[in-house]
C-alpha cells in the first residue's frame, strides 16, 4: 500500500474516534470543502458509498454532488451540549449507600430499626483493659461492659434521623430502655448515652440470655444486636451447662415468629458457650462475631 495511502487511512480512523467520541461534533463542524480535502488524492475504491463516522454518503458512482459524494450542502444546526451524548455514554448515576448502623465498626444490614441486648452478669465486669469512651474521656478500668456500653454508644451514634431503636441489658432479670423503640434523634440519642451511664447500669448477678432474647422478640424489628460473654445459666429450668445451652437456645428459636434477625457479639467466648452464641445467630439469619 502506497504511503500516501497510508496516511489517508489515519487521517480516516483518526476522525472517526473523534466522531465516536463526541457524537459526529467533528462531522458538525466540517464544511463539504474540508470533507472532500480530506479524502483530496486518495486512491481508495470507496464503491457506492462511504460510511464516515455513523453517516452513509453516495460513493463514487453517487446520486448528488460533481464530486461524487453526496455531502450536506449547509452544516447542520449545532446541538446544546445535552445532545452531544446518546443515554449510552452518560455515566448511570451513582446513589450514594444509605447510611447503615455499626457496631465494632461492623455495618449491620438493619434498615429500619435495632434493638441492643447487653449482658450484665457479673462475669462482664472482667477486666480487659484501658479504652477511650464516645466523649473521649479515658476509661482506666477497661471491664468487658465497659467495652460494651461504649459500643452501644458509638452504634447510636451512627443511627441515621429516623431509624428507630431500643436498649435492654440484663442479668436474670431484663431492664429495658425503653418500652418500646423510639426514633434516633439527637434527644433521644442523648437521653441513652446519660441512661447507659447511670448508677442502675452496672454489671451483677447471672445471664439469662433466652428471656432477654424473648422480651426483645416482642417489638415489630428487623433485627437484634446480642452482646454477651457467653453462658446462660439462669431463666430457665437448672440443668447441666449443655441442657441450659439447649434450652435458651430452644426458647428463643421458640419467640422468634417474626423472622428476626439476631447478630451476636461474643466478648472473649470460648467452647459450648461460643458455639451457643453461634447457634443464636445462625437460627435467626444472624451474623457471629467474635470481639
Amino acid at each position: 500500500m502506497k504511503k500516501e495511502n497510508k496516511i489517508a487511512i489515519a487521517h480516516i480512523i483518526h476522525e472517526k474516534k473523534i466522531v465516536h467520541r463526541h457524537k459526529q461534533r467533528a462531522l458538525d463542524d466540517l464544511t463539504r470543502r474540508e470533507f472532500l480535502t480530506l479524502l483530496k488524492g486518495t486512491a481508495l475504491g470507496l464503491g457506492a458509498y462511504t460510511l464516515f463516522g455513523n453517516k452513509l454518503f453516495a460513493g463514487e458512482n453517487g446520486l448528488n454532488g460533481e464530486d461524487g459524494l453526496d455531502l450536506p450542502i449547509t452544516p447542520p444546526p449545532r446541538r446544546g451540549a445535552d445532545e452531544l451524548y446518546s443515554a449510552s455514554d452518560e455515566q448511570e448515576d451513582v446513589h450514594e449507600p444509605e447510611t447503615r448502623p455499626t457496631f465494632y465498626n461492623i455495618a449491620l444490614p438493619a434498615q429500619e430499626s435495632i434493638f441492643y441486648v447487653m449482658d450484665r452478669s457479673l462475669s462482664m465486669d472482667t477486666n480487659i483493659g484501658p479504652g477511650i469512651d464516645p466523649e473521649g474521656m479515658l476509661i482506666r478500668r477497661g471491664t468487658r461492659f465497659a467495652q460494651g456500653i461504649h459500643e452501644i454508644k458509638t452504634s447510636i451514634s451512627s443511627l441515621p434521623e429516623g431509624f428507630l431503636f431500643n436498649i435492654l441489658i440484663y442479668n436474670c432479670e431484663t431492664l429495658p430502655w425503653k418500652e418500646h423503640l423510639v426514633e434516633a434523634n439527637e434527644q433521644n440519642k442523648r437521653e441513652a448515652y446519660n441512661w447507659l451511664g447511670s448508677r442502675q447500669v452496672h454489671p451483677a448477678g447471672l445471664t439469662g440470655t433466652g428471656p432477654a432474647i424473648s422480651y426483645a422478640l416482642q417489638e415489630n424489628n428487623r433485627d437484634i444486636i446480642l452482646l454477651t460473654d457467653g453462658a446462660p445459666n439462669c431463666g430457665v429450668e437448672p440443668g447441666t451447662d449443655i441442657e441450659m445451652i439447649e434450652r435458651h437456645r430452644e426458647m428463643i428459636r421458640c419467640n422468634n415468629r417474626r423472622n428476626t434477625r439476631i447478630h451476636v457479639f461474643g466478648i472473649r467466648t470460648y467452647g459450648d458457650f461460643r458455639d451457643f452464641c453461634r447457634y443464636v445467630a445462625s437460627d435467626s439469619g444472624g451474623s457471629y462475631y467474635d470481639v
